[in-house]
C-alpha cells in the first residue's frame, strides 16, 4: 500500500517537475539521477536490513569516511588496490562489530550507541587527517569504479542494482531474511524458536557497517580523494529513503525494493529542484516533510494493528 502510494507520488512529482524543465524525463537525466543516488543507495539497503530487524544505525556516515580514509592513507603508502579496498571494507565491518556487540550484547540503546560511534569516528578522523583532504592520483583501477562506464551506463548504477537484486532476494528467500524480519517482529519469541536473535541482530550491524563502508569506497573512487566531511548527514537521508521508501519504525516490516524506490524519489526531488532552478533548502523542507508523513503512517497503522486484534 505504501509503495503503491509512494509511485503515485513519484509520478506526479516527476509530471510536476517536467512542465518546468521537459528535459527532466530524458534517458541522460535519469541515469544521472541514479548514478547521483548509488552513495546514498548502497548506505540505504544496510539501513533497511537492519531495520527490518530491529536495530537502528546513526553511524553510517562515520564508517564512510573512515572506509575513504583507509583507503586514501593506504594508497598513500603505496599498497595494492585490492589491498586498501579490502582494509577499507574491514574498517565498516569493524564499525559494525562494535556497534553490533554493544547493542546486542551490552544491551546499550542502539540510538545511544550509534550516536557515540558517530561522534568517535568522526572525532578521531578528523583529528588524523586535521580536516584536511587527503588525495592525490589514485590507481585507474580504483578510480574506475567511481567514474567508469559500461554501455552509457554508469558502473556504480550496475554495483547498486546487483547488490539491491541479491540482498532483496537474501531478505525474501533465505533463512538468513526470514531470521531478520521475525527477530524484528519480535526477538523474544525468536529466541524462544531456537533463533540466536543476539547474534543474527549484530550480524545486522557487521552488514550494514560494511555496506556503508562500500559506499564510501565509490565515493572516494568519484570525487578522487578523502575529505573530513564525507559521509556528513547520510545516515538522516539514508533512515529518511528507508521510511519514505515503507519500511516500518518498529521492525518486522520493509522491503529492499521499496527502499530502492524511497531513494530513487529523494534523487527525483533533489535533481528535480536544481534542474528548475529552487532553492536547495526546498529539497531538504520536502525530504522532512515526507520523512514526518510517512512515520505517520506507520504509527497510524501499527496502532491500527494492535487495536484490531
Amino acid at each position: 500500500m505504501r509503495q503503491t502510494l509512494l509511485l503515485i507520488a513519484m509520478a506526479i512529482v516527476g509530471a510536476a517537475i517536467t512542465m518546468f524543465e521537459p528535459r527532466f524525463l530524458t534517458v541522460s537525466n535519469w541515469l544521472n539521477i541514479m548514478d547521483q543516488a548509488v552513495i546514498i543507495g548502497i548506505v540505504a539497503v544496510g539501513v533497511v536490513l537492519l531495520m527490518i530487524g530491529g536495530g537502528f544505525d546513526l553511524s553510517v556516515g562515520s564508517s564512510v569516511v573512515l572506509s575513504g580514509y583507509i583507503i586514501a592513507i593506504s594508497f598513500a603508502n603505496g599498497v595494492p588496490t585490492l589491498l586498501a579496498i579490502v582494509l577499507a571494507l574491514l574498517g565498516g565491518l569493524l564499525l559494525g562489530v562494535i556497534n553490533g556487540a554493544g547493542v546486542a550484547y551490552l544491551r546499550i540503546p542502539s540510538f545511544i550507541m550509534t550516536l557515540g560511534t558517530l561522534y568517535a569516528v568522526r572525532g578521531f578522523i578528523l583529528f588524523l587527517s586535521r580536516g584536511e583532504t587527503i588525495g592525490h592520483a589514485f590507481p585507474a583501477s580504483f578510480t574506475v569504479l567511481g567514474k567508469g562506464n559500461f554501455a552509457s551506463v554508469p558502473i556504480p548504477v550496475f554495483i547498486l542494482l546487483a547488490i539491491y537484486i541479491v540482498l532483496h532476494i537474501v531478505l525474501k528467500k533465505t533463512r538468513f531474511g526470514r531470521h531478520t524480519i521475525a527477530v524484528g517482529s519480535d526477538a523474544e519469541t525468536s529466541r524462544r524458536l531456537g533463533i540466536n536473535s543476539r547474534l543474527h541482530l549484530a550480524k545486522l550491524y557487521v552488514l550494514c557497517g560494511t555496506l556503508a563502508a562500500l559506499a564510501g569506497l565509490l565515493l572516494s573512487s568519484r570525487i578522487n580523494a578523502s575529505t573530513s566531511d564525507m559521509g556528513l548527514g547520510y545516515e538522516l537521508e539514508a533512515i529518511a529513503a528507508v521510511v519514505i521508501g515503507g519500511t516500518s519504525l518498529f521492525g518486522g516490516a520493509g522491503t529492499v525494493a521499496g527502499t530502492l524506490l524511497g531513494v530513487v524519489f529523494l534523487g527525483m526531488v533533489h535533481n528535480g529542484i536544481n534542474m528548475i532552478g529552487v532553492s536547495p533548502y526546498l529539497a531538504t523542507f520536502a525530504v522532512g516533510a515526507l520523512l514526518l508523513f510517512s512515520a505517520s503512517v506507520d504509527v497510524v497503522t501499527q496502532w491500527s494493528r494492535r487495536n484490531s486484534k
